[in-house]
């Protein structure tokens, strides 16, 4: 029977001292590679920092415990609990359960495969003494009739009842139908027999051989421990031929599941009761509650909606055990034979079964980690949830290398390789040990495992409602969903994922061994001063500037900005003493620090007047030309857009659309009933995009209608401004001269102190800003900018017209936090801002919401104390139906203690 595979005995493991001595050519033949690869090194790449591969190091210590846990739990198992549970069964004198059920999935197999089986199986069976029935599922009346042949003309089949049906709408229906048969049969009270609850159904794939010998060794276990609910054996792959890809990949892939049961088994449960070949106690399997979840299991997510498994029965059955608390076995010593013909097309096949596989987990995995340590134990949980972890630690060593090596040294690749070669043959030689015969492309295959399966655990983990199952490619089934649209939202959804999971991994390893760094974020924290130099590690140009006494500040920090490489972060530290602005400082670039010596060290005295600039300070980006509108409305609580001539790769988006009668009356516009300027905008970070559809990051938290106009704005981003004093100076005029008067005396020097504009993650520090001549501090269609420890004090020009402010006006997500305001006209909300936070400070003047649709900003935490001629109160909000400057405001604008 098996010289359709060209062999005369059933494949099997071979000795650990044959294997030992197998393992060794390659092994020398790796190690020898390493070597050499090492040796050629240069002597410079012995000089590459160490501490970068800290961030692996560590990470791999943490996996590699996890490795030896099992393999010192495989060894107690193999060595020591197994043939106890081995003795204990064959000693005990009536071992055989009175009648055994066997469910034999065989959908259109190979003619001589399924001779080859049911000759296997009926020669086992029949050494038996218990009642034997067959229940077949069968995909043709031909296929049937073939087995109904190949039964009866095997010598001792004349006990064996066989029924068989044919099977029209999957295995899991087929499985409901053979599993009913079989409590009809079990459930015959002419067949009752008072051991009853000692009968076996096995559960076993239509492709599978079982040795001499293989239900009578596993048969007695379920006498000697009535608590246990099933079993399964270990499996040894069997291909017509042995000299290819196939043959050696699964080889490895049951050397690996054979390792881990034995590891699992010591807690009495497994992470899988494999379909090939299972055995359940009937008692249990029986029952409709079993037979209903394994023929309709479903899953139901946000994501996907509500789907029934077309596949991965055997999880589905693993998990109702495991649910209900019940012990499993694993029977090393009675292995079946996999039949595998599939022999072409490695890559393509191999990665659809891993597909297969891995889908099936992953539907099971995240439900058996809600159940908890609980109905299983706290080694199997774990176990579990290192389970879902494998879907993106594999990658963690392979994406470092990669960032490593194109931003830090190539020779890291090198040194990465010989570890991966090392520490691979070692894990490798853990399975020779245990009897497995290594071949050079092992290894290899090895990393193909771990890393191409990790990466499509990631892009299955977002397409589990994709199911497929191919048997040679012919027989295919997969899940469609009526609804075009949801599915191309779904589409866009998946694959965002995806790419937002594999940039994330690349970001997170790129940066934890230091071959990606954030300057700015750590220029946050350091406020320390600095000596001239050029920062190597960061590639930060730092420049001390030395500056004469009432020079113009402003033109030398523009000189200095101009020549500067727009490619690298620059510093420029002003020292501490008295200079005059002659100049606007206008920063146009990312990635800029312009520091002082300390607020009382360094005065910058501004002589600016309205003609020269808006600002003294001016952080500038642009909002660059109209590139689209949007193709869809945007609900009240989604991210996510379809815009025309969107382009991948910018950072930031700008939506607005201009003002009708039907949204004026919306907010109650009674006064004002302008088109322009649009109330209702936003500036989003993208998060994602393709083609035409983009991800933000956060939510508008209003709604925008099809036709909204989208521009893709260049905004500043990474400036921080600190340490320093800033005054406007205004000739023949005293401080004492605008105390108390809301009007405009001196326009001419109108100017605002410092102004963000199109700019984002800026941040402004430990700066005292003293009589501004229009607003200290405006952010103007901003994006996340923070100014902390800031000391505001008075304005020449706070009368009308929107003068005097500390100003929001189209900007997002801006805060002002430890902060002291006092002697300006008002601390505004204008203009559409939304998401802003003013928080833990001293405010000696009105918090004004002034119209135009802001919404959703917050202020908290606050010490308000006007002065007495202040003529507003503490907090002022927009008449009902608006004014006859601005609109209403929007909702949930809030000031909290």
């Amino acid at each position: 029977m098996l010289e359709y595979f060209k062999i005369s005995h059933f494949p099997q493991r071979i000795s650990v001292g044959k294997a030992i001595l197998k393992a060794f050519p390659p092994t020398v033949a790796y190690l020898t590679f390493a070597w050499l690869m090492l040796l050629a090194l240069p002597e410079r790449a012995w000089q590459i920092k160490s501490q970068t591969l800290i961030a692996i190091s560590l990470f791999g210590i943490w996996r590699y415990s996890w490795q030896v846990t099992n393999v010192f739990r495989h060894w107690r198992y193999r060595r020591h609990v197994f043939p106890a549970l081995r003795a204990e069964a064959d000693a005990l004198e009536d071992p055989f359960p009175d009648r055994l059920f066997v469910m034999i999935p065989s959908y259109h197999e190979d003619y001589y495969v399924t001779e080859m089986i049911f000759n296997a199986l009926v020669r086992d069976v029949c050494m038996l003494p218990c009642k034997v029935v067959f229940v077949a599922s069968v995909g043709s009346s031909k296929e049937a009739e073939f087995i109904r042949k190949v039964v009866a003309g095997i010598k001792g089949s004349y006990g064996i009842k066989l029924i068989i049906m044919q099977q029209h709408q999957g295995k899991r229906i087929a499985m409901g139908h053979a599993l009913r048969a079989i409590a009809r049969e079990f459930n015959d009270p002419f067949m009752w027999h008072p051991k009853v609850n000692d009968d076996v159904v096995v559960f076993m794939d239509g492709d599978t051989l079982v040795k001499p010998g293989t239900f009578s060794k596993c048969l007695p276990f379920f006498k000697l421990h009535p608590q246990m609910a099933a079993l399964t054996t270990d499996n040894i792959g069997l291909q017509q031929d042995s000299t290819t890809l196939f043959h050696d990949w699964y080889s490895l892939k049951f050397a690996q599941r054979n390792h881990q049961f034995y590891s699992h088994a010591l807690s009495k449960r497994m992470l899988t009761l494999t379909g090939r070949f299972s055995m359940f106690r009937a008692s249990i399997v029986v029952k409709e509650e079993f037979i209903r979840f394994v023929e309709a299991d479903y899953l139901e997510s946000w994501m996907y909606g509500r789907f029934r498994f077309l596949m991965g029965d055997d999880k589905s059955t693993w998990f109702y055990l495991l649910k209900k608390g019940y012990e499993m076995l694993y029977v090393p010593d009675a292995p079946v034979i996999a039949v595998e013909t599939r022999q072409e097309h490695f890559f393509s096949t191999s990665i659809s079964l891993m597909r297969r596989w891995y889908g099936n987990m992953l539907c099971n995995n995240l439900r058996a980690i809600k159940l908890g340590p609980r109905p299983m134990g706290k080694f199997i949980w774990w176990s579990i949830v290192d389970q879902r972890l494998t879907t993106w630690t594999p990658l963690v060593g392979p994406a470092s290398m990669i960032m490593m090596s194109l931003f830090i040294s190539p020779f890291y690749l090198v040194f990465y390789t010989s570890w991966i070669i090392c520490t691979r043959l070692v894990m490798l030689w853990v399975y020779v040990l245990e009897g497995f015969e290594l071949r050079t492309s092992h290894l290899p295959l090895m990393l193909f495992n771990q890393w191409v399966g990790a990466a499509l655990k990631v892009i299955t983990i977002y397409n589990l409602d994709k199911q497929t199952w191919n048997k040679k490619n012919k027989y295919s089934k997969s899940i469609k969903k009526k609804d075009s649209t949801l599915n191309r939202v779904r589409y866009i959804l998946r694959t965002m994922l995806i790419v937002m999971n594999f940039t994330l991994l690349l970001t997170f390893c790129g940066l934890g061994t230091g071959a990606l760094t954030l300057p700015s974020l750590a220029e946050l924290t350091d406020i320390a001063p600095m000596t001239v130099q050029k920062n190597v590690d960061q590639d930060t140009v730092v420049v001390s500037m030395n500056i004469a006494p009432d020079a113009d500040v402003g033109q030398a920090v523009m000189k200095e900005l101009l020549r500067s490489n727009k490619n690298l972060p620059l510093r420029l530290e002003i020292p501490a003493g008295h200079f005059v602005i002659d100049t606007p400082i206008i920063i146009s670039r990312n990635n800029v620090i312009l520091k002082g010596a300390g607020q009382g060290k360094t005065f910058l005295r501004s002589c600016l007047n309205s003609d020269q600039g808006e600002a003294v300070l001016h952080v500038l980006g642009k909002k660059e030309k109209r590139i689209g509108r949007l193709k869809e409305p945007l609900p009240l609580h989604s991210s996510m857009l379809t815009a025309t001539k969107w382009h991948k790769g910018n950072e930031f988006i700008w939506i607005g659309v201009s003002n009708d009668e039907e949204f004026l009356d919306s907010i109650n516009a009674v006064k004002w009933r302008k088109t322009r300027p649009p109330l209702r905008q936003y500036i989003g970070r993208v998060e994602d995009s393709i083609s035409e559809f983009i991800m933000m990051r956060a939510v508008p938290g209003i709604e925008f209608p099809a036709g909204t106009e989208v521009y893709a704005p260049k905004m500043v981003t990474n400036v921080i401004i600190s340490n320093f004093s800033l005054e406007q100076k205004v000739p023949k005029m005293k401080r004492k001269d605008v105390q108390g008067r809301y009007e405009n005396l001196a326009e001419k020097y109108a100017l605002d102190g410092v102004r963000f504009e199109w700019a984002a993650d800026c941040m402004l520090k430990d700066v005292n800003i003293t009589m501004a001549g229009r607003h200290p501090i405006a952010f103007e269609s901003c994006k996340e900018i923070t100014v902390d420890d800031v000391i505001v004090d008075g304005v020449w020009n706070k009368g009308k017209k929107g003068n005097g402010y500390v100003r929001f006006a189209r900007s997002f997500g801006c805060s002002i936090q430890n902060s002291i305001i006092r002697n300006i006209r008002h601390l505004t909300f204008q203009w559409g801002s939304s998401g802003n936070l003013v928080e833990n400070c001293i405010i000696e003047t009105d918090i004004n919401f002034h119209g135009g649709f802001s919404h959703d900003n917050t202020v908290r935490h606050c010490t308000f104390s006007p002065p007495k001629w202040h003529h507003w109160g503490k907090i002022t909000r927009m008449p009902e139906g608006g004014g006859t400057y601005a609109p209403p405001d929007g909702d949930r604008n809030r000031v909290e203690e």
